[in-house]
């Protein structure tokens, strides 16, 4: 048996720096920390497989999203035992 799935959602992407910035020829007076939070929320969508045989069954999945710098994406292979 094949099974054949396709998903869609949202995802958000949070991203969080933490670093000081200070001006050259100017005393400690001048130091800064600057702390840029960016959240995105964009579109998510993946599709898969899995093909069983018996209590095992081997599948892939392609998840990806679209983010500001580009779109990352995840190939995932598995396989799963069902002992019930």
């Amino acid at each position: 048996m094949i099974d054949v799935y396709a998903k869609a959602s949202n995802a958000r992407l949070k991203s969080t720096s933490h670093f000081t910035a200070s001006r050259p020829g100017v005393g400690s007076d001048a130091t800064q920390p600057l702390q840029p939070d960016r959240v995105d929320t964009s579109f998510a969508g993946g599709a898969g497989a899995q093909f069983k045989l018996g209590s095992w069954a081997l599948g892939a999945e392609y998840k990806q999203f679209v983010e500001a710098g580009g779109r990352p994406g995840l190939l995932a292979i598995g396989f799963a035992w069902n002992f019930f």
